[in-house]
């Protein structure tokens, strides 16, 4: 194991502890926010796959794998969605972003929306891991694919769990008439 692999796996490991710890407690709900992670992520994994030297050789099966992969991870995603609880509460002075010039002062009397997806939300990311976990263990052993072991891939997957997850709480926040943060 080299240190560029430790230091991906310890990264990866970190961006699931943070996600698991953000499915397990109350978040105020800002739409951007909700968006900025999977647009960074896609936008990293890009990024990192385009470095990755070996892709020019991607089989049809190596892709049909990376959409399978990537459809369980939407699915996913959009569960999580659909499991997200809301709750409204008056805002706080921590609320407010204080590099945003655009989210106005604090006011009390202002009513901001907090989501969480609990413990079942936390046992799927565990999910997608052992999905993650099992496709790379397969793929190493039966199927050498760059493609399928790049992090750049992990990255993706990440990336579309969470853009699906954004795209159903948003629009079920739109369908309560929820106005977030």
């Amino acid at each position: 194991m080299t240190i560029t692999n430790l230091t991906d796996i310890l990264i990866a490991l970190a961006l699931i502890g943070w996600i698991i710890y953000k499915q397990l407690t109350w978040q105020l709900v800002n739409p951007s926010k909700l968006w900025r992670m999977p647009i960074i992520v896609t936008i990293v994994g890009i990024v990192m796959l385009a470095q990755t030297k070996s892709l020019a050789a991607v089989t049809p099966q190596a892709a049909a794998i990376l959409i399978g992969e990537l459809a369980i991870s939407v699915g996913l995603g959009a569960v999580m969605g659909s499991l997200a609880g809301f709750r409204a509460r008056p805002q706080r002075a921590g609320d407010l972003d204080k590099r945003d010039t655009r989210s106005g002062t604090f006011n009390p009397a202002v009513t901001v929306v907090e989501s969480r997806t609990g413990g079942l939300g936390a046992a799927l990311w565990v999910v997608l891991l052992l999905v993650r976990v099992g496709i790379e263990l397969l793929v190493t052993h039966y199927y050498p694919s760059a493609l399928l072991t790049s992090t750049g891939t992990i990255l993706l997957v990440l990336a579309a769990n969470r853009a699906a997850r954004a795209l159903v709480v948003t629009t079920r926040m739109q369908r309560k008439g929820l106005v977030a943060a």
